[in-house]
């Protein structure tokens, strides 16, 4: 028979055993930003890490955030629902990106939340501040407001941050209303540029004019504001003279009686062509099969996409070209292939990005580029792709590094950056319940014990 002494020995083992027996949790969330100060409509990264207690799946990790005077809230564009599910979690830490912005004006704390089938765990709070892209100061110049169909004219921007002690970020853009223009040669057309405190940056445009057109806008625009300098452009039909009627020449040739005359055929006109800025295309794909179609688009005129499509596998080239002034600093191009693709090996670098960041998949390369010299990467994809998704690539992003500003800022003070945010504990199960049933067990052990002990 067993004693009530080791009957109570073993119930106060199994009691304290207990609390070792509960489930998967989320130990830790943190969460750090590409910048901490934005014009509204402009894309900010918040990249989380993630770390669990132990293997398991998270069933949901989203981000969310409010403005502190508006109320306003951010909005998730990738992923596309606004948050990550199903996600597999370690003991070592898992990076989830989220792509954000805002369309109203104010400072916005956010946080990353994980759910589990045993509760929470949300990352300290962070703050971005977003400005409305009318806080930088911008004036534009244009050469030319009225010229004739095939000539030239340079439209000029200027962006210049008026805070002397905060630095702000931005996207851009240049377009047309109307087709009858084409970039010749200048800066991108589009991307984001991280502005230092009292630093002004120069975008200039070499424009041609195409076709006839009457009072036509070119806009410049920053984050939500489509158009913080626009200009009318006139493009004029060359008038040609009438020619005074001349003899042409002509070759009699007898044929007995009669004569024929040869008139000279026209010269043959050549077309012309964009600039190309990729090598010659590869006959096969990196896994070796031969290439069935490539295409190429042009993205604009600095930037190129090509495509090599093979049955089950396809090489994607892009290609950027430096301005005039060259290029030292990060390029970024979002590619619309899967993450999860190129953590399986399936999509492989050439050169090697310096970092690869999930939201499709958001590859950097840091580069020190010559006037006009070109920057290729190769992208080899183990599937099958349609080429189609060559429509989708955008112009990179270039963020010069520091030491290739143009205008450098003298005794400038430096801008506070928020210390990141320690991780708080995870949310724990309550285990009062637990411990309740077990005092009962042990007290129908001894009760039992007790009982047998008199018989």
């Amino acid at each position: 028979m067993v004693s009530i002494k080791n009957a109570l020995v073993f119930a106060v083992l199994a009691l304290l055993l207990v609390p070792f027996a509960s489930a998967f949790a989320i130990s830790s969330i943190t969460t750090s930003a590409s910048t901490s100060r934005v014009t509204t409509g402009t894309d900010v990264t918040i990249t989380s890490s993630v770390t669990a207690d132990s293997s398991g799946t998270a069933t949901q990790i989203s981000l969310a955030g409010t403005g502190a005077t508006t109320g306003s809230s951010l909005t998730v564009s990738d992923p596309a629902p606004g948050y990550y599910s199903s996600v597999s979690l370690s003991t070592s830490a898992t990076s989830l990106a989220y792509v954000m912005s805002a369309a109203t004006p104010d400072t916005y704390t956010y946080s990353v939340t994980g759910t589990y089938s045993g509760g929470s765990t949300s990352s300290s709070d962070g703050t971005i501040v977003f400005v409305s892209p009318d806080t930088l100061s911008v004036s534009g110049t244009n050469s030319n407001t009225s010229n004739t169909v095939g000539g030239s004219f340079i439209v000029e921007v200027s962006v210049t941050n008026p805070s002397s002690t905060q630095s702000v970020t931005t996207s851009y853009a240049l377009s047309f209303t109307s087709s009858k223009f084409a970039l010749l040669s200048g800066d991108s057309t589009s991307g984001t540029v991280t502005l230092e405190p009292s630093q002004s940056q120069t975008f200039t445009y070499t424009l041609n004019a195409t076709g006839a057109v009457t009072g036509s806008a070119i806009t410049f625009g920053l984050g939500d504001n489509s158009a913080v300098y626009s200009t009318s452009v006139t493009n004029t039909a060359v008038s040609t003279p009438t020619p005074t009627p001349t003899a042409t020449p002509t070759t009699s040739v007898n044929t007995g009686g009669s004569s024929a005359t040869a008139t000279p055929a026209p010269a043959a006109t050549t077309a012309a062509v964009a600039p190309v800025l990729l090598p010659p295309a590869p006959s096969t794909t990196d896994a070796g099969q031969p290439v069935e179609s490539t295409q190429t688009e042009q993205i604009t005129s600095s930037s190129e996409v090509r495509g090599s499509f093979a049955s089950d596998s396809a090489t994607l080239e892009v290609a950027y070209k430096a301005s005039a002034s060259g290029f030292n600093g990060e390029i970024t191009y979002r590619m619309p292939l899967d993450y999860a693709d190129y953590q399986n090996g399936l999509v492989k670098f050439n050169p090697e990005p310096t970092s690869v960041q999930p939201g499709s998949i958001i590859a950097t390369w840091n580069v020190a580029l010559a006037p006009a010299e070109t920057f290729v990467a190769k992208v080899d994809v183990a599937k099958k792709l349609d080429a189609a998704i060559l429509k989708q690539f955008t112009a990179p992003k270039l963020a010069p590094s520091k030491s290739s500003v143009a205008t450098p800022v003298p005794s400038v003070a430096p801008v506070a950056t928020a210390a990141k945010p320690a991780p708080i504990k995870p949310v724990q199960t309550d285990n009062t319940l637990l411990y309740i049933v077990g005092a009962l067990v042990i007290l129908g052990l001894l009760y039992y014990f007790m009982a047998m002990r008199k018989k």
